[in-house]
């Protein structure tokens, strides 16, 4: 008499064709397996994974209901399996509900919350992750990290308003003076990040005019001011921030700082004088004797930008106005 197969047998069918990738056979003997052992965890997961990939989401949603109760104590991992057999059936709306609803129950953990957060950003369930973001804050709205979290999610959406809210009210919610510098000093280093130029000068200049601002103000709205191009503020500023240097490397790098924004604006000018040029009809120096007689070391020898010879003019006639 023929003996039904066992179920090493049946198991060792499933792994021969996991091997071979035939998606079909194997789905046909977990099936099988199944059957045969109900009650072995290990298989039922398998073939709601298999069921899963081979869009067969009622039939792999029916196996993890089995094991769901419902009661805010189910394991997140099988929640999250359940959501995504939701989501493949096209069921969004209640994917996000049994989300919330794991969240309300077990969102405390910090290992649950990251879980669900990575589940949510991988499925662009952007409901989901925005209440995370939220409740994080909410949890700990000192802690900066989460706040920027939040604001650069809003920031990737476009929701400038939403971004700006946030940021304001973490500014505003500071326990004292000194934690108030500290945190306009870090909203303005999260816009600069984003090329929000706007707010961040806006911010900047709340920290560099704060009574306890210092060399790290000046220099960062010294660099923001450069971007947009007001050189002439972002020179003075410089020149406070190289004043309260307190040593010879601080000084060597405002020094740099300067350089860099002088050679800048002599570079715009001489832009701007070059595309003039262009635009005007020119003989060829063949024919002007432009550099007749000239030696090739004398053309190519770089001149001091003007704006740097002038800043160092000033810096002369100011040393000599002291000494006198």
């Amino acid at each position: 008499r023929r003996q039904p197969p066992s179920e090493q047998a049946l198991s060792d069918l499933v792994t021969f064709y996991d091997i071979t990738v035939d998606v079909d056979e194997r789905l046909r003997w977990l099936r099988e397996v199944m059957k045969l052992a109900p009650s072995t965890e290990e298989y039922r997961w398998l073939l709601v994974r298999a069921l899963l990939e081979h869009d067969d989401a009622a039939e792999a949603a029916k196996l993890i209901d089995e094991r769901l109760q419902g009661s805010g104590k189910d394991v997140p991992a099988v929640v999250l399996l359940r959501c995504e057999a939701d989501l493949r059936q096209g069921k969004i709306k209640e994917a996000v509900e049994r989300l919330k609803s794991l969240l309300a129950a077990q969102g405390r953990d910090e290992e649950v919350d990251k879980q669900v957060l990575a589940f949510a950003q991988e499925k662009a369930l952007d409901e989901i992750v925005e209440f995370i973001l939220q409740s994080r804050v909410k949890r700990e709205p000192e802690k900066s990290e989460v706040v920027f979290e939040l604001a650069a999610y809003y920031r990737s959406r476009r929701k400038n308003d939403e971004m700006q809210k946030v940021i304001d009210r973490f500014i505003a919610e500071s326990p004292g003076d000194a934690m108030r510098q500290r945190r306009l000093n870090d909203v303005a280093s999260f816009l600069s990040s984003g090329q929000d130029l706007d707010p961040a000068i806006i911010v900047a200049r709340k920290a560099a005019g704060s009574p306890t601002a210092g060399r790290e103000e000046w220099l960062r709205l010294a660099d923001l001011l450069t971007e947009q191009g007001e050189t002439d503020e972002a020179v003075e500023l410089l020149e406070r921030a190289w004043s309260a240097s307190a040593t010879a490397d601080e000084r060597i790098d405002v020094d740099e700082r300067l350089l860099s924004v002088l050679i800048g604006e002599k570079k715009k000018q001489t832009d701007a004088a070059a595309q003039k040029k262009t635009a005007e009809f020119q003989l060829p120096t063949i024919f002007t004797g432009a550099g007749f007689a000239s030696s090739d070391e004398e053309s190519k020898k770089d001149k001091v930008p003007e704006a740097v010879a002038a800043f160092a003019r000033k810096l002369v006639s100011a040393s000599g106005a002291v000494g006198d």
